[in-house]
């Protein structure tokens, strides 16, 4: 890396948990050589150019400093969402590129101020329950952790920051510590062994967090490397997994719950791995106490000038009130109708008609589990497309396995088979999908089919 300040040098973004593995989101769009900016963020920023060559990295992710707006070099895939870049082509040795990032600046006063960024449910998303339908025990433990970990916080920020510095002074740093951040290994890591390598602490973290209702992510990336006078040797040690906290109006704000490799050590200060002296400095000020927040004000009521007959309110006349409400509620009900109306037609008729056959394939699966779950099929993010198959036609009868397991095959081969999926493989999936369908709407009343039809749920996708 030659760049004018040292930077945590990100690789990839993951954002989704199952309760097994985090992943990322596919969500790369090819770019001509500028990256979309974030859609929100602090508003200083600091331009970092980056000039950089792989020596033994492989894959397909490109390193570079948050966040990035150009890149100079290769073909290239930007998420617009996390700024991450993915190479069309696998990376080799001697391979250069520039990048040239806008690194996020973060006020003290605007960090104690900042409220966590709920718009987003899939940052906030936690598996509640196992395949059968019962309660995660690993999930509850977890959370009452956080709770006692966060106990006295007044304000989002300082929940977080409690949180990494109950990590990093509770736990120990150790690469060789048992990998894995499924709810089982995050509760050994924190209950029992309480050694852990760099992705166990940003994963216990980002878990925790979300348990509290803070969005968050974990992002694997390296520490700045060895070196001086622009030029940084990045190496494999210098490897660092760390979590964000999505905030309104800040965007992701950074945090470092993995204590230092000197921290290991017996009776050593539980140092954070990857924060800056300048960013930890201004933590703890932001963390002391939050400023107060403005105080509403109401505008003055002008006094009446005469007598008013009749009961009012906040003086109106009571009757026109209730006129407005009876409109308001007419006018809401009448646009959920049309919502809940629309929407199922719109979504299927999207996923019938998209380009790519593969595409097509996967929206008949999701079509056919969205019908399932009329039927009572839970929703489980870690069975296999067979054994929700299978579970589909107890539910249904036996005459559906014999659409449903086809249409799980097809599936399969869509998602994880070497050849590109044809158009028969599409037109195979959707007269499956429809079958299915056919066979629930019979084996349902006119009243469930209604209630179905309205329900909110239909709105999710």
């Amino acid at each position: 890396m030659r760049a004018a300040s040292p930077e945590n040098w990100r690789l990839a973004i993951l954002d989704r948990y199952d309760g097994r593995v985090w992943a990322p989101s596919q969500r790369m769009v090819p770019t001509g050589g500028r990256v979309p900016p974030p859609v929100s963020g602090p508003a200083v920023r600091r331009r970092v150019v980056q000039d950089i060559t792989i020596g033994g990295l492989s894959g397909l992710w490109l390193p570079a400093a948050d966040r990035p707006a150009s890149v100079g070099g290769p073909a290239v895939y930007a998420d617009a969402a996390s700024g991450t870049l993915l190479a069309r082509a696998p990376l080799h040795p001697g391979l250069r590129y520039r990048v040239v990032s806008q690194v996020p600046e973060y006020a003290q006063r605007r960090l104690g101020a900042a409220v966590a960024d709920d718009r987003a449910a899939a940052d906030l998303a936690l598996p509640e329950r196992d395949a059968r339908g019962r309660p995660i025990p690993q999930r509850q433990s977890l959370g009452r952790l956080a709770r006692q970990a966060t106990a006295g916080s007044t304000f989002p920020f300082q929940q977080a920051l409690r949180l990494a510095d109950y990590l990093r002074t509770n736990e120990v740093y150790d690469a060789e510590a048992t990998p894995g951040h499924a709810y089982r290994n995050l509760e050994f890591f924190l209950t029992t062994s309480h050694r852990g390598t760099s992705e166990q602490f940003a994963a216990a973290f980002a878990v925790m967090a979300r348990t509290l209702g803070l969005p968050s992510r974990v992002v694997v990336g390296f520490r700045p490397g060895a070196g001086s006078g622009g030029t940084w040797q990045v190496r494999a040690g210098d490897v660092l997994v760390w979590p964000e906290v999505g905030f309104k109006d800040l965007g992701w704000v950074p945090f470092y719950p993995t204590p230092d490799r000197a921290s290991g050590q017996a009776g050593a200060p539980a140092v954070p791995a990857g924060e800056s002296a300048a960013r930890r400095a201004a933590d703890l000020k932001a963390a002391a106490a939050r400023p107060a927040p403005p105080r509403r004000t109401t505008p003055a009521v002008p006094k009446a000038t005469g007598p008013t007959r009749g009961r009012t309110i906040r003086g109106r006349p009571w009757a026109a009130v209730a006129r407005a409400i009876l409109v308001v509620a007419a006018l809401a009900a009448l646009s959920y109708l049309l919502l809940v109306t629309i929407t199922p037609y719109w979504r299927s008729r999207r996923r019938r008609r998209a380009a790519r056959p593969a595409v097509r394939v996967v929206g008949a699966w999701r079509e056919t589990l969205h019908r399932l779950g009329a039927v009572g099929l839970a929703h489980a993010t870690n069975l296999t497309a067979e054994e929700v198959a299978r579970s589909g036609a107890d539910l249904v009868g036996p005459p559906a396995a014999e659409h449903l397991l086809p249409l799980a095959a097809l599936v399969n081969r869509a998602c994880f088979g070497p050849a590109p999926t044809e158009e028969v493989a599409a037109r195979e999936a959707w007269e499956h999908c429809d079958a299915v369908a056919q066979m629930i709407a019979s084996s349902l009343g006119p009243a469930r089919r209604l209630g179905r039809r309205l329900h909110p749920r239909v709105l999710r996708r």
